[in-house]
């Protein structure tokens, strides 16, 4: 299974060609289906390029992960996104300084899988949204 940091996730070219229509290069989205991806793509370049040490400050972000349910009705996004904030939440010291390296081997991987799945699923919705058709490549 590919994985957008490494470029080759199923929904990479989607993702590619979302990201550059709906999120400008600073400030916030446009759009709800914008700024969630936005924000959820942060989060995930946040946890691999920096250990999630900008958490603390990721204000529209963690709005986001907070009221997922006020930006789309799509239910498997929403339950991603909050099953996604409920692990971020456990990380030691994530208000402050977050370590990531405190979690186990299993704790990371597990969310690890909940930030690839919160990315695909807000890929998913923001496609559906502006009519595009979704097809994973294989």
């Amino acid at each position: 299974m590919g994985r957008f940091w490494d470029g080759n996730s199923q929904y990479q070219e989607l993702y590619d060609k979302l990201f550059d229509r709906l999120v400008p290069e600073i400030g916030p989205a446009d759009t709800d289906h914008g700024e969630v991806l936005r924000c959820l793509s942060n989060l995930y370049y946040d946890y691999y390029n920096n250990a999630l040490l900008n958490f603390p400050i990721m204000r529209d972000e963690q709005k986001v992960l907070d009221y997922i349910d006020t930006y789309t009705d799509d239910k498997e996004l929403i339950e991603t996104v909050q099953r996604l904030a409920r692990e971020l939440r456990e990380i030691p010291d994530i208000e402050t300084c977050p370590d990531i390296y405190a979690l186990t081997d299993g704790e990371r991987r597990r969310l690890e899988g909940l930030l690839e799945q919160a990315v695909e699923r807000a890929v998913v919705w923001a496609a559906r949204v502006g009519g595009l058709t979704v097809e994973a490549e294989r």
